[in-house]
């Protein structure tokens, strides 16, 4: 399971940061580092003002991969426990993925809002929540067998 959120995280953060320009919030993060440079000079290698990707790969699809690890950490973490605080974590993986878009929607915090981005973390939570059930179940029933 590790791995494969894993790569979510990381195949969502190399598109974020190679072909998105930079506007959103995260890259003032880069500014204040001093990096900024180093990202322009990464970014002409792989895109030069032009990609063959779709824009929603590169503008939606990272937000469905970090949704996806996510909501399958979250999952896998408090699938079978009884605890009540477990709902309280579970209510944290639409108000994460949702959030930026409605802050985003009201002008509260920069950025565009985008229904894509809405449908692709639907998408990525439903995905991520069943991954997490499936390794958890899978987990469970190999410790019972040993």
């Amino acid at each position: 399971m590790f791995s494969v959120v894993l790569f979510a995280l990381l195949t969502g953060g190399i598109i974020y940061i190679l072909y998105r320009p930079h506007k959103p919030l995260f890259f003032d993060w880069f500014h204040f580092q001093g990096i900024i440079n180093w990202l322009n000079f990464i970014q002409t290698i792989y895109w030069s003002g032009s990609t063959n990707f779709h824009t929603w790969i590169i503008f939606s699809l990272p937000t469905a991969l970090w949704a996806f690890a996510y909501s399958s950490v979250i999952t896998r973490i408090w699938s079978g426990n009884s605890s009540s605080i477990k709902h309280i974590w579970y209510g944290t993986i639409p108000i994460l993925v949702f959030g930026f878009e409605v802050l985003q929607f009201f002008g509260l915090i920069r950025g565009t809002y985008c229904p894509i981005d809405i449908a692709m973390g639907t998408l990525g939570i439903i995905t991520g929540t069943l991954f997490g059930n499936k390794t958890t179940k899978s987990t469970y029933h190999e410790k019972a067998n040993t």
